[in-house]
């Protein structure tokens, strides 16, 4: 009789750790395609940045307004290429439950400026709920 209580209850823990562990795995997977959305959106949009400051705003004159001008244009290059890198880092991160970005990364590497819509509208695509991806392992089994 004291039995029936110990296993019902190792059952339920048993049932609950399983739904858990799916569920993170879920969460997981989803938060991949969301920081590649995220990712690629961020390098396209990092394209866009003020490279000269408007000398009647700036209150630069001469030398000081080019060296400021210069640095602009330096920083929005090294902000650019930042992005680009985490855009393909999030698109690899990706790959595994969605073959299809790698070529993104791995062949075509301006493709996170130049396809960005093309890119995010294929991981949306994967993402969706009737994608058996959003369940599947990197192995192509099923996990929920």
């Amino acid at each position: 009789m004291i039995l029936l209580p110990i296993v019902s209850t190792l059952v339920g823990a048993g049932i609950t750790y399983v739904i858990n562990v799916r569920q993170r795995r879920r969460s997981y997977v989803e938060d991949r395609f969301n920081e590649a959305i995220a990712a690629v959106a961020a390098a396209s949009a990092s394209q866009f940045f003020i490279n000269a400051a408007d000398p009647a705003r700036a209150d630069l004159s001469g030398e000081a307004l080019r060296d400021f001008n210069r640095e602009l244009r330096r920083r929005g290059l090294e902000n650019e290429a930042q992005k680009a890198a985490e855009a393909w880092e999030a698109l690899a991160k990706l790959s595994p439950y969605l073959p299809e970005v790698a070529q993104y990364y791995k062949e075509h590497q301006a493709a996170v400026f130049e396809q960005a819509d093309e890119i995010i509208d294929l991981v949306r695509q994967g993402q969706s709920p009737n994608s058996r991806r959003m369940t599947d392992s990197p192995s192509g089994r099923p996990t929920a």
